[in-house]
């Protein structure tokens, strides 16, 4: 086993005023900081030869610090991707994509209101996970910061201009909208139209719609997670396998770590790339796992149009409007210049309105 440890010091508050050494295992970190201020955060981390980190620190901020370092040495352009993804900005830095697919995705976060959810959802978070959320975003600045400033061209999206700092509240949403389920649905959404626009609806593949509507009937979902009590195991001990069928590849790939806080955690596992902490793993008392379930997260509803008006429609004999939200998208043209395009989102009483085949 090959080890070597890291510090990290960051010299100021601010994300990219960042400095730090590397030491090896005959000698002690070197932590160097100014007269006028104590560093911010600080981690100790052993990577073994396979490359999985070994990360130790006194607080949840120099935790998430470390973690967010070694995440983005590893992954800085997935883990980029998918926060541009979950902001609703493939289309300002990529442009609309191949079959609009950048485009729906932005409408769908933007029309949905996700962003306002994200800011809402990190204002509420306590105190000890906002500092992990922070912590990771300025380790992945400080690496990203580093790397710019070597000059190499080591990862994949080296030069774009989408691979950018983070906050705290876009590493948040990343992992928020990983829990959502209608973003999935954008492409049924794009496509939902009162019947004068239905040729609007060819913006979006038949694969896209495809793919979109198998997310309300939970096609394509799958995953195992089987516990083994003592009584059944060689060893006589518990045993817990997960097998959640998330891929190998891309943004939403599993990133391996053991954290470390003395005296208060001390868990191995693994969590998506770009959100930390460990989602499935264990420590020294218990392991735990996800797995998908069979429940409807989604429930479609047929509505019945009034006579002569597809913006209206009955509800108890009474008649309801349909109301149309205006999405403003900023899109990237093929002349690097950026425009805003606009679309509309349908909602009922029952949430938005889809197309159905």
């Amino acid at each position: 086993m090959v080890n070597k440890r890291i510090s990290f010091i960051a010299g100021t508050a601010y994300l990219l005023s960042l400095a730090g050494c590397v030491a090896t295992d005959t000698a002690e970190p070197v932590q160097e900081q100014s007269a006028e201020q104590a560093p911010k955060y600080s981690a100790e981390i052993t990577e073994t030869e396979f490359g999985i980190p070994h990360i130790v620190a006194a607080d949840y901020g120099s935790l998430g610090f470390g973690e967010g370092y070694m995440a983005a040495s590893d992954h800085v352009c997935n883990i980029s991707h998918i926060v541009i993804r979950a902001k609703g900005e493939l289309s300002l830095h990529l442009g609309p994509g191949e079959d609009n697919k950048n485009l729906v995705s932005d409408y769908a976060v933007r029309g949905l209101g996700m962003l306002e959810r994200y800011e809402a959802g990190y204002e509420k978070q306590p105190g000890n996970f906002r500092d992990l959320l922070d912590g990771y975003a300025a380790g992945f600045n400080k690496y990203l910061s580093e790397y710019i400033a070597s000059g190499e061209e080591t990862h994949w999206c080296h030069g774009e201009t989408w691979v950018q700092p983070l906050s705290g509240r876009d590493v948040f949403a990343r992992g928020r909208y990983t829990s959502e389920t209608l973003p999935r649905l954008g492409a049924a959404l794009f496509a939902a139209k009162p019947p004068a626009g239905e040729q609007e609806a060819k913006l979006v593949s038949e694969e896209m719609l495809e793919v979109s509507l198998d997310t309300i009937g939970q096609r394509g979902f799958g995953s195992n997670a089987w516990a083994i009590g003592s009584e059944e195991s060689e060893t006589g001990g518990g045993l817990l396998l997960a097998n959640p069928h998330y891929p190998w590849f891309g943004s939403n790939r599993f990133w391996e770590k053991h954290l470390t806080i003395p005296g208060e955690m001390d868990a191995y596992g693994v969590s998506l790339l770009g959100i930390p902490g460990v989602l499935i793993g264990f420590n020294k008392d218990v392991g735990w796992s996800h797995t998908v379930s069979d429940s409807h997260r989604l429930v479609p509803y047929a509505l019945t149009l009034a006579e002569g008006d597809p913006l209206t429609y009955l509800l108890d004999g009474e008649e309801q409007a349909i109301e149309a939200r205006e999405v403003t998208i900023p899109v990237k043209g093929e002349d690097g210049g950026v425009t805003e395009q606009t679309a509309i989102m349908y909602f009922s009483h029952q949430g938005p309105m889809v197309v159905l085949p």
